[in-house]
């Protein structure tokens, strides 16, 4: 399993993110062969001595690059208390994946739609009303500020008995939670991996082919000094033959 930060900053020169990746990789016997990518948050204003317009083009790329990939389940996290409508990833997610396959929307922040008729939106959103994502949306409840302390257990405790009332009664248990997304995503992988498998096969039919024609030829092996050396006298002996050639 590999993480990878995308959202260093760079001190030396007063920006808050950077190119630069942040790798972290965990292997084990339990652990999933897959790479996740944590990349900033896209923003459109400036906030004076935090970020710059550099910024605002830097993080837009850095999003495009990597959901452009054909083989990426692209998240997209998007604010309930946000124009959810109106919101950049989902354009972008649109233009790499226009049918939608492999774009997942999750909700967060619930607790901060206090009107009812936002409320409603996200309601319609996830029960695919509204502007619909093939994959759907999930909501999910995150750490506050104020509980930023809390333990897992404590977290999932208390997004459970936030969904436990209206409106989210109204939704499908397979849509709401951080369980449920994962269970999805998942879910989600199996699929890509199942449908992505033959075109990786055929891709690594290609590259064996290629490489093994460029070890073809490279000749062969000279691994030994005794090689080495043998390999040396040929091409001594070749120049030796052509030299007179070339008087």
């Amino acid at each position: 399993k590999t993480t990878v930060l995308d959202t260093s900053g760079d001190g030396s020169t007063g920006s808050a993110f950077s190119r630069d990746v942040l790798r972290v990789e965990i292997s084990g016997p339990n652990e999933d062969h897959l790479t996740v990518i944590d990349v900033p948050g896209m923003f459109e204003n400036v906030t004076p001595g935090v970020t710059t317009k550099e910024d605002i083009e830097l993080v837009k790329n850095m999003v495009q690059k990597y959901i452009q990939e054909s083989r990426t389940i692209i998240l997209a996290v998007v604010p309930c208390n946000g124009d959810i409508a109106n919101q950049k990833i989902l354009t972008y997610a649109k233009e790499v994946d226009p049918e939608g396959k492999r774009t997942l929307g999750v909700l967060t922040k619930p607790d901060l739609a206090v009107e009812e008729a936002t409320k409603a939106v996200v309601v319609d959103l996830v029960r695919g009303k509204r502007r619909d994502l093939q994959l759907g949306y999930c909501v999910v409840k995150n750490r506050s500020a104020d509980d930023s302390s809390s333990s897992a257990e404590e977290r999932t405790r208390a997004e459970k008995e936030f969904f436990s009332k209206a409106p989210w009664t109204k939704l499908s248990p397979d849509r709401l939670g951080i369980p449920a997304l994962k269970v999805r995503v998942q879910q989600l992988l199996m699929d890509r991996t199942k449908s992505e498998f033959p075109k990786v096969r055929g891709d690594l039919a290609t590259i064996l082919k290629e490489t093994e024609t460029l070890l073809k030829d490279m000749g062969q092996s000279r691994s030994t000094t005794e090689q080495q050396r043998i390999y040396i006298g040929q091409i001594a002996a070749q120049f030796t033959r052509i030299k007179p050639c070339g008087l």
